[in-house]
């Protein structure tokens, strides 16, 4: 999916993209990207302090891959109130909600990217929407508190307990 940034960046030359982390692929990914006036590199950043500020900063968060199963920087960015892009695989729709939270791209859609980027910073009142939202979601579903009680009491249905 890292593969469709170039044609994203070059579609929107007046938005600011930010890379954060690193890894096997990171030497490949920057050679391309480099070139570009609108692509950062922040490299691996701090966790939590360092998460947090980049999350702060953002107007939007895009998780743009192909591979991730649940990834908690979805849950991270909701409880900043930022509206999210992703691409629709694994458990990803799992953590946020199509048109309420975030928006879910289907695998190797690009233009379906600069599209609801566009939407997005054109659209104040949605991104502020879509972030409420989004904390929302995480406060009644993914807070440990939540995550215990739905245990408890499916060991409670299964008379472990």
């Amino acid at each position: 999916q890292m593969e469709l940034l170039p044609y994203i960046i070059e579609k929107l030359p007046h938005v600011n993209f930010y890379w954060a982390g690193d890894g096997k692929y990171a030497v490949k990914i920057l050679e391309e990207l480099e070139k570009y006036d609108n692509f950062h590199w922040l490299k691996r950043l701090e966790y939590p302090n360092g998460v947090r500020k980049f999350f702060s900063e953002m107007d939007v968060y895009g998780l743009l891959t192909g591979m991730d199963m649940s990834p908690h920087t979805l849950l991270e960015a909701s409880l900043m109130k930022k509206p999210i892009i992703a691409t629709d695989v694994g458990g990803i729709s799992e953590s946020c909600k199509n048109e309420e939270t975030c928006f879910l791209i289907n695998k190797d859609n690009a233009d379906e990217w600069v599209s609801k980027i566009k939407f997005l910073f054109e659209n104040d009142t949605m991104r502020k929407s879509m972030g409420n939202a989004g904390f929302r979601n995480v406060k009644e579903n993914f807070l440990w508190d939540k995550i215990a009680d739905d245990f408890i009491n499916i060991l409670k249905s299964m008379k472990i307990i």
